[in-house]
């Protein structure tokens, strides 16, 4: 997984040695212990390389009534797919109860590289009135444009607790996101929109879980 531009993350390599006859073996000697035994190389394979990203809060609070205080909207309403252009987006549960952990990963699924944006480009959304309403908001939009390349089964895993204090984030350089709203029963979405397109633009997509009482 490689990040264009700002980052390079260090990938595991798997080295494979190969052997080497030694000048002083005559031709007679290769021949008897190639025909004796044959060593084949071991399979090597690469571990997928996942991003965990951090999950600590913001390092200040901020006033919800504050003119300067915006929801986090920017994949909007539309109906999102989980699964778009060979990345996929799943959440570790169907149904969470408030105050339990719930996690999101993000996989590239297809058999090639896929360039996808920073993974703080999410947002979560809670469902009201036949429409999906925000549930972050900031007090500054500013997310570093790069790109990351992702190989075939690397991806990103966020982890969440279910409450107001448990969804708040400190997003690395990016905006910081606060809940301005208790977290009730429901029905939720968590939403990725950093896919990159062929023409630079952006798609999102989304997992939807439930949020129950305890």
């Amino acid at each position: 997984m490689n990040r264009r531009r700002v980052l390079v993350l260090a990938a595991g390599t798997a080295a494979l040695t190969a052997g080497c006859l030694s000048d002083t073996e005559s031709p007679s000697e290769t021949t008897q212990q190639s025909s004796e035994s044959r060593t084949e190389p071991p399979h090597q394979t690469t571990d997928p390389e996942i991003q965990t990203i951090a999950g600590n809060p913001p390092d200040a609070a901020v006033d919800c009534s504050d003119d300067t205080v915006e929801p986090v909207f920017v994949a909007g309403s539309e109906t999102l797919s989980e699964r778009v252009a060979g990345i996929e987006l799943t959440a570790s549960t169907e149904a969470v109860t408030l105050g339990d952990d719930i996690g999101f990963s993000l996989r590239n699924v297809d058999d090639q590289t896929h360039l996808l944006g920073t993974p703080y480009k999410y947002e979560i959304h809670r469902r009201e009135n036949d429409e999906w309403i925000p549930v972050y908001h900031t007090d500054h939009f500013e997310w570093i444009d790069e790109g990351i390349e992702v190989a075939p089964d690397d991806g990103f895993d966020w982890a969440f607790t279910v409450a107001r204090e448990g969804l708040q984030r400190e997003n690395h350089q990016n905006s910081a996101y606060y809940v301005c709203s208790p977290i009730e029963s429901g029905t939720y979405r968590f939403v990725y929109w950093g896919i990159v397109e062929a023409d630079g633009g952006a798609e999102a997509l989304a997992a939807t879980f439930a949020v129950e009482d305890s």
